[in-house]
C-alpha cells in the first residue's frame, strides 16, 4: 500500500517493520544503519537458538539404581554451600526433583551404600554447626570437597561396602552446559 503514495515512503516503511521486528520498537526520526540492524539481528537469532535449546527437552545420564548418598551444589548459587541427601531407589529421579527448584544442580559425589540413609544422618550430625534452621540440609561455610573429605573419613571409620560413582561428570557436563547457555544471555 506504502508503494502507491511514494517510493521513498514505501522503503521507509519497510525499514520501519523490520526495526520493529527487531527491537521491539520504532523511534521516528532516528534512523539505524544497515550495520546497527544487522547486528541486532544476529543478537536476536542468537537469542531465538538460546531459547530454544533451554526450550528442548534435556536428556541426563542416568545413574544406577539403589540406595544412595550424594551431595549436590547449586552452581548459581551465591553462598559457599551443598546438600547432602539420601536416595533409596533411583538417583536419577531425585536428582530430576532437585532439577525443577534448581535448574544447575551439580552433582558433588555419589557413593552407592546399603546404609546410606544411616549415612545421611552421621553427616547431618557431624556437620550440625555447619547447618542452619531454616535449610536442614544444605550444608554452609564448607567446600564440597572438605564435605566429601569428611563423608569419606566416616565411610572408612564405619568400614561399610559402598562404591563411589565414577560417572558423575558425564551428568555434569549437561548441567555445565546448560549454565554456560543461561550465563551468556544478555
Amino acid at each position: 500500500m506504502a508503494q502507491w503514495i511514494d517510493d521513498e515512503f514505501a522503503l521507509q516503511v519497510s525499514e520501519w517493520i523490520r526495526e520493529l521486528a527487531l527491537t521491539g520498537q520504532v523511534r521516528l526520526g532516528y534512523k539505524k544503519t544497515r550495520a546497527e540492524l544487522e547486528r541486532l539481528q544476529k543478537e536476536n537469532r542468537q537469542l531465538q537458538t538460546k531459547h530454544r535449546q533451554l526450550l528442548e527437552k534435556k536428556t541426563y545420564h542416568k545413574f544406577k539404581k539403589g540406595a544412595s548418598f550424594y551431595i549436590i551444589s547449586d552452581l548459581d548459587g551465591k553462598s559457599l554451600k551443598c546438600k547432602v541427601g539420601f536416595e533409596g531407589l533411583d538417583i536419577s529421579v531425585r536428582l530430576q526433583q532437585h532439577r525443577s527448584t534448581m535448574p544447575h544442580c551439580k552433582l558433588e559425589y555419589l557413593v552407592y551404600c546399603e546404609d546410606a540413609l544411616l549415612l545421611e544422618t552421621i553427616m547431618l550430625n557431624k556437620l550440625y554447626n555447619n547447618r542452619k534452621n531454616f535449610n536442614h540440609e544444605w550444608i554452609y561455610a564448607m567446600t564440597p570437597e572438605q564435605v566429601i573429605k569428611e563423608v569419606r573419613a566416616t565411610l572408612h571409620f564405619m568400614s561399610w561396602e559402598y562404591s563411589e560413582d565414577t560417572t558423575i561428570q558425564n551428568y555434569n557436563n549437561q548441567i555445565e552446559a546448560d549454565f554456560q547457555i543461561v550465563c551468556t544471555l544478555p
